[in-house]
């Protein structure tokens, strides 16, 4: 872009995978509002190259940063905030929009009940295969005794295009969830990452 502090900011994130919460609000409203980006890229860009990426938290923020989460309210990054609350001097011909007006969605959420399917056989469930994004599940439904399935393709898990380092820092949360619990003692828990559908087929076969 023609702003030397958010290019920085861009590289920063792509090479430390990490943006201080300040930052990330700066970020989104100069990306939606300044550079008239859409929101949605933005926040797929954040999600592929943040380590502490959480997909709901993400979304929502840059949905409020663009005023149409809480509608009519959006956040604005302004020059003096900027320099008030950082080391950044921003030059004469780096210009911000610290008048855009809120965007404007046409559609409505209404709030609803969560509904959670009742498993009544609980205790009869010998074999789970664990999504990727629910690794909590067995600790949830309270299953210590089974054979689990975990892991994700890394080669094709395309939620988004993630970053090498933030799809290594997956990973490792994923087995560490398992190894550092003694929850998982009794479970006979098979993980598989680089060759994920080889081995799934593999333990579907066995189990």
């Amino acid at each position: 872009t023609d702003l030397s502090f958010f290019n920085q900011w861009v590289n920063d994130l792509k090479k430390n995978n990490y943006l201080h919460n300040h930052i990330r609000m700066w970020f989104a409203s100069i990306w939606i509002f300044t550079l008239k980006l859409p929101w949605q890229l933005g926040a797929d860009f954040f999600m592929q190259n943040l380590l502490d990426g959480d997909p709901a938290s993400n979304t929502l923020s840059w949905r409020w940063s663009a005023g149409i989460h809480t509608k009519g309210k959006n956040y604005i990054a302004r020059k003096d905030n900027i320099e008030k609350y950082s080391n950044i001097r921003l030059r004469s011909n780096e210009i911000l929009d610290e008048n855009a007006q809120p965007l404007f969605e046409n559609s409505e959420y209404k709030i609803k009940e969560i509904t959670l399917n009742d498993i009544s056989n609980i205790n009869e469930i010998e074999n789970i295969i664990i999504p990727t994004d629910e690794i909590n599940i067995l600790k949830d439904l309270n299953i210590n005794k089974c054979n689990a399935f975990a892991g994700y393709p890394i080669d094709d898990y395309n939620d988004h295009i993630f970053n090498q380092k933030v799809l290594k820092h997956i990973k490792n949360l994923t087995l560490s969830s398992y190894k550092e619990d003694n929850f998982y003692e009794k479970i006979n828990l098979e993980s598989s990452f680089e060759n994920y559908y080889n081995d799934l087929d593999k333990w579907i076969e066995k189990n």
